[in-house]
């Protein structure tokens, strides 16, 4: 009996889950032949503050990933975008 663990970043719903067992159960039954009920598939929750990439929390990735588009919005405010966006107008 084969056991697949799936370690992912927590926050994934029910549905999700379930999409994803039955795919991997369906990948792991035709490369195999193994009979689908005798496959198993275990999910496990890490925190973000707990998953690395890169030596980067994903916590502080996810974090970085929301500050450009603010950074934008205060940008398109200031005198200097203002007359980029005048000029690219001519």
């Amino acid at each position: 009996m084969p056991l697949i663990t799936i370690k992912w970043v927590e926050g994934h719903n029910q549905q999700r889950r379930d999409a994803v067992a039955r795919r991997v159960t369906a990948a792991v039954h035709d490369a195999t032949g193994i009979p689908e009920p005798n496959i198993w598939v275990v999910f496990e929750d890490v925190k973000a503050s707990d998953w690395y990439t890169d030596a980067t929390s994903v916590a502080v990735q996810r974090a970085a990933a929301k500050k450009p588009a603010t950074r934008k919005r205060a940008a398109a405010s200031s005198p200097t975008a203002s007359r980029k966006a005048k000029s690219r107008r001519r």
